[in-house]
């Protein structure tokens, strides 16, 4: 429900939770019954079947309780914040790990970088930066919200798109929308009756693309999206170029480990087997 919204953090629901030492290449049996974990560092957290959030050293291999009663957390480098039964908000630094309340009557909450934004369960949404412990923005007029590095997107109650950049406060009015809408670093994304459009904070610009497009992901260098005749195109962030990238295509990922997003996709779509190419947007280069 809460995730893990970093991209050097790795988290999953399971059962079991047996951890890969690299040296000896012997798999290490770290808990069972395992409901959500996170690794950060050199550190693993995973909450256990009691609700209890563990800490595992992964270098020395020991074991250390940080709270009980938690039933979802988000973690980074930085900062690790967890939610517990009586949806209360809480936050500490991983290298001192004494928790602090942050809210009370928490409903969603979202972790990125230093910036820590939760909405109440009576719609009040609030942006904390955690390294000066300080709230820097609120509002009680959204429904929906994503938070990055550099931004915060967040939906108004009658329905328009909001873009506040962090470091600025500058807030820009992305206008109404009615689909779909994502955001990755500082680029936004969102369906406004059949067409996606793109708006890149970096330039300052806004792009609209065809219409009748399927749909769309948005990766840190740029935003693939499927059109109805089958065309995989990709907007490239830095040259501000729309690129084919093949055609009767029928589904595609971006790679966000790359700082130039990858796209695989597949076609053949009426038989049983469908063939399954990646196209390095770098090279322009389709392969099996």
């Amino acid at each position: 429900e809460d995730g893990i919204r970093d991209d050097l953090v790795t988290g999953v629901q399971t059962c079991a939770l047996p951890i890969s030492h690299t040296e000896k290449g012997k798999l290490r049996l770290v808990d069972v019954n395992v409901r959500q974990y996170g690794v950060a560092g050199k550190k693993l957290y995973y909450i256990d079947f009691q609700g209890i959030l563990q800490s595992y050293d992964l270098s020395y291999g020991r074991k250390r309780k940080v709270v009980e009663d938690v039933i979802g957390f988000q973690l980074n480098s930085r900062f690790l914040v967890f939610r517990d039964s009586q949806n209360r908000l809480w936050f500490s630094n991983p290298r001192f790990p004494n928790p602090e309340a942050l809210e009370f009557s928490v409903g969603e909450f979202q972790l990125s970088g230093r910036w820590m934004a939760f909405r109440g369960f009576w719609g009040d949404f609030q942006l904390y930066d955690l390294s000066r412990e300080e709230p820097v923005f609120s509002s009680d007029d959204l429904t929906h919200f994503m938070v990055t590095d550099h931004l915060v997107v967040y939906v108004l109650t009658y329905g328009g798109l909001i873009m506040h950049d962090l470091s600025t406060g500058e807030d820009v009015y992305l206008g109404d929308f009615n689909g779909d809408w994502r955001t990755v670093e500082k680029l936004v994304a969102f369906q406004r009756w059949g067409t996606v459009i793109i708006y890149d904070h970096e330039r300052k610009e806004t792009f609209s693309l065809q219409p009748f497009v399927r749909n769309f992901i948005v990766g840190p260098s740029g935003v693939g999206f499927l059109e109805a005749s089958g065309d995989l195109r990709y907007y490239d962030t830095e040259t501000g170029d729309v690129v084919l990238i093949a055609r009767n295509s029928f589904d595609y990922a971006l790679s966000k480990g790359s700082p130039r997003a990858n796209v695989g996709y597949g076609k053949n779509t009426r038989t049983a087997n469908f063939n399954i190419l990646y196209a390095d947007t770098n090279h322009r280069r389709l392969m099996d």
